[in-house]
């Protein structure tokens, strides 16, 4: 009997593939619309993927790439996405990520995990600050810019499904809440979820009665 392989049907994605479809998602979904003479929402959004990609700045980008200067882009970025529309980016960053998921995601429930991310914040500006959380230093601060993520493991990559915002005024639970409600939206079924230190407290457990604290990945 004849064996197909795996990887038959399988078309090898390029990186330049990869960023051309990441590309074109996100001017789908983001409201960026930069037709400026030194930058273009493409240059933009190639600046950004690369900060996010190699974990710098996009000063640090700007100069790697060579292709815009650092302080226009960020005019153009802070133009288009302000501290006071933050959950009006939520969303069209969550559309992006339920762009065109795996339809073997929605076959079987699926085991999730939520967990957070902090960003050190240096800055004194008021305003700003408002949008930080506090927590043990690190990095030379105590005050964080925090994102809370919900994910699944597919094949071995890690999709993730939505984040959330989260600011000094924003409970975990209610952050929580947010991400579970995404994934009803969506239309997966969870059977299993998992969730990081920063969840493992009481008050998760007695709003969401989550019955098996021994499944808590820390």
């Amino acid at each position: 009997m004849k064996h197909t392989s795996p990887t038959k049907n399988h078309k090898a994605l390029s990186d330049d593939m990869t960023r051309q479809a990441t590309v074109a998602c996100l001017k789908e979904h983001l409201e960026l619309d930069i037709q400026g003479t030194k930058a273009s929402t493409e240059m933009a959004l190639d600046i950004m993927m690369h900060a996010a990609t190699v974990g710098q700045s996009i000063e640090a980008s700007c100069a790697e790439l060579k292709s815009a200067d650092s302080n226009t882009i960020r005019d153009y970025l802070n133009q288009a996405f302000r501290a006071e529309t933050l959950s009006h980016l939520e969303a069209q960053v969550n559309a992006a990520l339920g762009h065109e998921l795996p339809k073997k995601v929605f076959a079987k429930a699926q085991e999730l995990a939520i967990d957070l991310h902090d960003q050190p914040f240096y800055g004194k500006d008021e305003q700003l600050l408002a949008y930080t959380c506090r927590g043990q230093a690190k990095a030379g601060t105590t005050y964080f810019y925090r994102i809370a993520s919900i994910y699944l493991m597919l094949q071995g990559v890690r999709v993730t499904l939505g984040v959330v915002f989260v600011h000094s005024g924003l409970s975990l639970v209610a952050a929580m809440a947010a991400l579970l409600e995404r994934v009803k939206v969506l239309g997966l079924r969870v059977r299993c979820l998992y969730l990081d230190k920063g969840f493992a407290s009481n008050p998760i457990y007695d709003t969401f009665h989550l019955r098996f604290p021994k499944r808590i990945a820390h």
